[in-house]
């Protein structure tokens, strides 16, 4: 699997699950995605795999602007901290 992000809609909030590898690009088509869900919004990253670093700083951008990033793998959370430094 190359990369795939699905929406949810709960009742409050929206959930962005991804999975498979973030790469440039793709970053373009998840800014869009989460751009034009209202907040609150997060983003579960249960199944993303890695993240190249356009992937990594479109999450962090997206993050900036009030989302959650939830359940990242120990892997996937390694490669944010590193590229929040």
């Amino acid at each position: 699997m190359q990369f795939k992000a699905e929406i949810d809609a709960y009742a409050g909030f929206r959930v962005v699950r991804l999975a498979g590898r973030l790469q440039r690009e793709h970053a373009d088509a998840l800014m869009r995605l989460c751009e034009d869900a209202p907040p609150p919004l997060r983003l579960d990253l249960t199944d993303l795999v890695s993240a190249d670093p356009a992937g990594l700083q479109t999450l962090l951008l997206i993050q900036e602007r009030g989302a959650r990033l939830e359940s990242a793998s120990p892997y996937v959370a390694l490669q944010l901290e590193g590229a929040r430094q």
